[in-house]
């Protein structure tokens, strides 16, 4: 004997106070999903700030160009090595200070002479050489050094002064990025609202179903089998 089957189809739906809302949900998620996103239409990157521009333009040229206390301090090297201060004929003072040198030495040497009765004779013309030779050694030596000195000082220096110009150039530069970083933020500040104004309606409409979320019903199918 074939045994009977019974089917039975149940349907649910969601309660009456859900069905506007859900059926509003559902058109306005239709609207939604036809119009399209839309990329922010502005500039996304801040572009150079003048004062940037012109921190670069000044570095730029500062390269090209070179520093003029370096360009100085360069040929300040050259005339050192290659001996250019090596003549006392270099510094123009040093003949006027061995002339009041000798001023100072040589006229006690005559007196000196002329009491010993040998003023005018081979020694004498001897020791008046040999004293105007150490007065001039004297001088000649302790000014050569003295600029010597000074002028490593200077070359060593010069470096750092230059450094100094570049070092107002790049000043300048980050003035320039602060004043970037600022239209950087407007610009992400506007973005910001862009993107809220786009996803606004999105997210209405979820917090909608959201609130209206619940049994939203359906369709069941049961088959019982008959002994």
């Amino acid at each position: 004997m074939a045994k009977s089957t019974q089917t039975s189809t149940t349907t649910t739906k969601p309660a009456e106070w859900q069905m506007p809302y859900l059926s509003y949900g559902a058109s306005e998620a239709q609207k939604l999903y036809g119009r399209p996103l839309l990329y922010y239409p502005g500039s996304t990157i801040a572009g150079f700030t003048p004062t940037q521009l012109q921190a670069q333009g000044l570095l730029k040229a500062r390269s090209l160009g070179g520093s003029p206390v370096t360009v100085a301090a360069q040929s300040e090297l050259a005339r050192t090595l290659s001996g250019g201060y090596l003549s006392p004929e270099s510094n123009p003072y040093l003949a006027g200070y061995v002339q009041k040198g000798l001023e100072s030495v040589l006229p006690s040497l005559d007196t000196s002479a002329v009491a010993a009765g040998r003023y005018g004779s081979g020694a004498w013309g001897q020791m008046r050489g040999r004293a105007a030779a150490d007065v001039a050694s004297n001088i000649y030596g302790q000014a050569y050094e003295s600029e010597r000195n000074r002028q490593a000082g200077a070359l060593q220096l010069a470096p750092g002064i230059a450094e100094m110009d570049v070092s107002d150039l790049l000043r300048l530069g980050a003035v320039g990025s602060e004043e970037q970083a600022m239209e950087q933020a407007k610009i992400d500040e506007a973005m910001n609202r862009w993107e809220f104004g786009q996803m606004e309606p999105w997210q209405r409409l979820t917090n909608l179903i959201n609130l209206v979320s619940g049994d939203y019903g359906g369709v069941s199918t049961a088959v019982a089998r008959g002994k």
